[in-house]
């Protein structure tokens, strides 16, 4: 039986090209920079047919980031049944990832992209709600003396409204795909971070400086220790956005031969590293550094006492949050 092969959105400048599917949530299926032996991937590409967001390079967690415990979440004091479609028994990562978007434009380096929730039979969200999604790549520059920046980079921005009649609670983030393999790892430099104690990913009490915590400070190898946590940027000791750039810094050097420095809105106080084993103890060949507005099951754990960046919009209430990739090759 043949797969169906849905058309794909293609934007390149310069030496930076990304690829989107726009009928599997606007996800990414590559970003790739051209160097001087070739093509080098700096997400883990999907295959050709993908038909599932985690066999995607990148795909958006809206409106709500990582997974709801029990799918259940507790918010002003109602509680929302959901349908849980993890194997935890979680719902995990938001609607917009499983779903077709519409596209709304494109040019040769950029696109644009809406979802609508009131589109979806059955929607696993209480409330409507609308994102809409550009990206757009960006080669580097000559300056006045005709010397090109090294440094290309991926802007995408995420834009929701609350298009119910009641407030809803949101979080937002990207989920990345970096590729590793073996003795090839990633190394990645962070911020100063707090990391949130969890049982199975659900975290419990507020973040507390660890030990991994410093590694990632000071630079670190992802070997095959498996982490999957979320840590929360300490740059001004707000539990949800952190307004300071530099108190949100990661920097990604990818074992394919290309850096990365991230660069977040404020929203972005936050953010999940999944690496190591998967949790059958294979040796995974990716990393996942995602960027995100809260703390896992961030509703649940709000009403526990322990702020975590999980944003309210009222009716008709829009907000924007802003990722970009800084790329360079080494060598």
């Amino acid at each position: 039986m043949l797969a169906i092969m849905h058309p794909r959105v293609q934007i390149v400048d310069g030496p930076l090209r990304a690829e989107i599917v726009p009928h599997l949530g606007a996800g990414l299926s590559g970003l790739w920079l051209e160097g001087t032996s070739g093509l080098i991937p700096l997400m883990r590409p999907a295959p050709a047919d993908v038909e599932w967001f985690n066999a995607l390079a990148c795909y958006t967690l809206t409106p709500w980031c990582n997974r709801i415990a029990m799918a259940s979440l507790t918010f002003q004091g109602r509680v929302y049944p959901m349908r849980a479609d993890w194997v935890d028994g979680t719902a995990i990562h938001g609607i917009g990832k499983d779903h077709p978007w519409h596209v709304l434009d494109r040019s040769p380096v950029s696109a644009s992209f809406l979802f609508r929730s009131q589109d979806v039979g059955r929607p696993n969200w209480p409330w409507t709600f609308e994102s809409r999604i550009r990206y757009e790549v960006e080669a580097g520059s000559a300056d006045r003396h005709g010397a090109r920046d090294a440094s290309h980079a991926l802007h995408v921005e995420l834009t929701t409204r609350n298009t119910d009649s009641t407030p809803m609670p949101y979080s937002c983030g990207f989920h990345p795909f970096y590729p590793q393999m073996g003795n090839s790892r990633i190394r990645l430099t962070t911020a100063p971070l707090e990391r949130y104690p969890a049982v199975e990913m659900i975290p419990y009490g507020p973040p507390a400086r660890e030990r991994l915590c410093e590694r990632f400070e000071q630079g670190t190898l992802l070997d095959l220790e498996p982490i999957d946590d979320v840590f929360r940027f300490t740059g001004t000791g707000y539990a949800g956005g952190v307004s300071d750039a530099a108190s949100r810094r990661v920097r990604i050097e990818l074992p394919t031969g290309a850096d990365i420095d991230v660069e977040t809105s404020p929203e972005f106080g936050h953010f999940v590293v999944f690496s190591g084993r998967g949790p059958k103890g294979n040796e995974l060949d990716f990393a996942c550094i995602e960027p995100v507005s809260a703390a896992n099951d961030g509703c649940n754990l709000e009403n526990k006492g322990v702020k975590c960046g999980v944003m309210v919009l009222t009716p008709g209430e829009a907000t924007t949050a802003r990722w970009t990739l800084r790329v360079r090759a080494r060598g």
